[in-house]
């Protein structure tokens, strides 16, 4: 039950509006009664998760966004920047290629960052209550959510229900963030 500060909080975030869909607190949105279609909680999240607005890309974008997650998942930070490179050039809104041509940069100038493997296994490093302060994204909250300590990041991209290269992204944030850890 929620007190009444925190749904105070609430209805003034709300009425703000102008956040960013992809930084919206997923406290606000999934306080949202689910709809009739909707029977069970999973079928609801999946709809929260799938209902953002996006950029329509055309199937060249597509194309490489495919080749864009392969790329990822063979490591290759060079050709990931490639390919994160040309769909900003053809999409320049996409913002999950922006972050990732982002990653890819830093990683390509030497830094040690690493994508997560599609083998490898999240788990939480972290307990719900000890994220009550954190600002996660709806994205964040359902992909932890699935999170179980036994399915491989390739497999959570499947269940997730989001776009693969959005999904990656955001498990991608949860590890750097030290939400949860790979195994």
């Amino acid at each position: 039950m929620l007190r009444p500060t925190a749904l105070a909080r609430t209805t003034e975030t709300d009425q703000q509006g102008g956040d960013d869909e992809e930084n919206r607190s997923s406290s606000v949105r999934l306080r949202v009664a689910p709809s009739r279609e909707s029977a069970t909680f999973l079928a609801w999240a999946q709809e929260q998760v799938t209902s953002t607005d996006h950029v329509p890309v055309s199937d060249e974008v597509r194309l490489l966004e495919n080749r864009l997650i392969s790329a990822l998942r063979a490591r290759d930070g060079a050709q990931a920047l490639l390919l994160a490179s040309a769909i900003v050039y053809s999409c320049p809104e996409h913002a999950v290629a922006k972050r990732i041509k982002a990653r890819c940069a830093q990683q390509v100038r030497g830094a040690t960052l690493a994508f997560p493997r599609h083998d490898a296994i999240p788990r939480m490093r972290l307990a719900w209550h000890e994220m009550a302060g954190r600002n996660l994204s709806r994205r964040a909250a359902f992909m932890l959510s699935c999170v179980d300590g036994f399915l491989t990041v390739e497999q959570l991209m499947d269940v997730s229900a989001m776009e693969p290269l959005v999904a990656y992204d955001t498990l991608d944030n949860l590890v750097r963030d030290g939400i949860i850890e790979l195994t």
